[in-house]
């Protein structure tokens, strides 16, 4: 289900009325939300394109540091969580059912921080330097039915602002050798606008490390 839905965008599309346009609006509102989760730093994963919409990932962390300021405190590269499935804390990265975290017994969600929290009556204690220790499989993202509003305007302005661009016949044209210019596709592209209201939603430290440190699957 997309972020956001084609009557919504031609709110932002005042010359075009009726449906017939619907098709091509979809079409760029699949764009706008792919470039934004991009923008925001969500992983591709499954063969599909980055979406901040709810998906189930899977996670390989490695073990908190040795020096780790809060050791209870899991943190998960994805935020917002929805549910978290299951967490395997395991140094031999067998993830076997011996090495299963239980969150009624161990730990609590925090699913706007993106973190796993462990309880004070926990007796499990996070894995330390040890690589891919931690598998987590859980539903991360925006909730279809309930995405926020700065998240609509978001895409809308998005697609307003890539509108025009959406033809070949207004790609940019570059030089092929000589006298003799072929049109590029002009890339689809996320407006300052946009990144503004998106902001609270960027997955920071991912997008300032380069995302390199988690391996999903």
């Amino acid at each position: 289900m997309a972020l956001i839905t084609a009557t919504e965008a031609k709110v932002l599309l005042p010359a075009l009325s009726g449906t017939g346009a619907d098709t091509s609006i979809d079409t760029m509102i699949s764009r706008a939300g792919q470039a934004l989760a991009e923008y925001c730093a969500f992983p591709a994963v499954a063969g599909a394109g980055p979406t901040l919409e709810q998906t189930t990932y899977t996670m390989y962390l490695d073990g908190l540091d040795e020096d780790a300021r809060r050791p209870e405190v899991l943190q998960l590269p994805l935020r917002p969580i929805v549910s978290v499935t299951s967490v395997y804390d395991d140094a031999d990265r067998a993830y076997g059912s011996s090495a299963q975290v239980a969150e009624a017994d161990h730990f609590s969600v925090d699913k706007t921080g993106g973190a796993l929290v462990l309880l004070g009556t926990s007796t499990h204690a996070w894995s330390v330097n040890a690589f891919e220790a931690l598998k987590v499989v859980a539903v991360c993202g925006l909730t279809a039915g309930s995405i926020p509003e700065l998240v609509k305007a978001a895409v809308a302005v998005t697609v307003q602002a890539n509108w025009s661009k959406r033809h070949t016949a207004t790609a940019d044209q570059v030089g092929v050798g000589g006298d003799t210019f072929a049109p590029s596709k002009v890339p689809y592209f996320v407006p300052a606008e946009a990144k503004g209201l998106i902001a609270p939603w960027v997955l920071w430290e991912r997008k300032l490390s380069g995302a390199r440190e988690v391996r999903f699957a």
